[in-house]
C-alpha cells in the first residue's frame, strides 16, 4: 500500500511566523508522520518538501495511518498555535518497481504514479483512497467505523488513461 501526504499551509505559515518557528512544525509533522507509519507496520520512502512517501503493509492498515495522521494534525496545529495546516492524504495498493537508488530503496512505478496523483486531489484534512483500497479487507468497516462523509466518484487523473475511482473521506 502506497501513501502520499502533503502539508497544506506550510509556505503561508512561514512569511507569518518566520523561518524557525515553521521549520519547527514542519519538522514536527515529520516527526509525527514517522511515528504513524512505523505503528501501522509502514516506512516512510521518502520527503519531497514538506510531504511524504511512506509504504504500509496493507491497506486497512494505510488507512487506519492516513485517518491518524488527519487526527493527530489537528492536535499539533493547536499545540503549535496554527489553524490553518492540514494534511492531505491519498493512498493506493498495488505492485510497484523496487529500486535501490543513491543507496536508498525508492518506489517506481504507474501504481507510485497513480497514489500520487490520488493525493492530488485531496483538500486539507481529507483521506482519498482509490477503488482497490477501499474494496481491501476491513477498510469498509474502518471507514464506516471513522463516521467520516464519504463521497465516491471517478477522476480523471493526469498521465492516468482510464478515469479511477475513488472515495474521499473528510469531517
Amino acid at each position: 500500500t502506497i501513501l502520499f501526504t502533503d502539508l497544506k499551509g506550510s509556505t503561508d505559515m512561514y512569511g507569518r511566523v518566520g523561518d524557525l518557528t515553521a521549520y519547527d512544525v514542519v519538522q514536527k509533522h515529520f516527526d509525527l508522520l514517522t511515528e504513524v507509519v512505523r505503528a501501522h507496520r509502514g516506512a516512510i520512502v521518502k520527503t519531497m518538501g514538506d510531504a511524504i512517501m511512506a509504504t504500509i503493509s496493507n491497506s486497512a492498515d494505510g488507512v487506519l495511518a492516513a485517518l491518524e495522521m488527519v487526527s493527530r494534525m489537528k492536535s499539533l496545529n493547536v499545540s503549535a498555535g496554527q489553524t490553518d495546516l492540514g494534511i492531505k492524504i491519498g493512498v493506493h495498493e498495488g505492485a510497484a518497481l523496487a529500486v535501490n537508488a543513491d543507496e536508498r530503496l525508492d518506489y517506481f512505478g504507474q501504481n507510485i504514479n497513480l497514489a500520487a496523483r490520488v493525493q492530488g486531489l485531496a483538500e486539507a484534512g481529507e483521506v482519498w483512497l482509490t477503488e482497490e483500497v477501499y474494496r481491501s479487507e476491513g477498510v469498509v468497516d474502518i471507514v464506516t467505523a471513522s463516521r467520516l462523509n464519504t463521497e465516491a466518484k471517478l477522476a480523471t487523473l493526469k498521465g492516468i488513461s482510464q478515469a479511477t475511482a475513488v472515495y474521499r473521506l473528510w469531517n
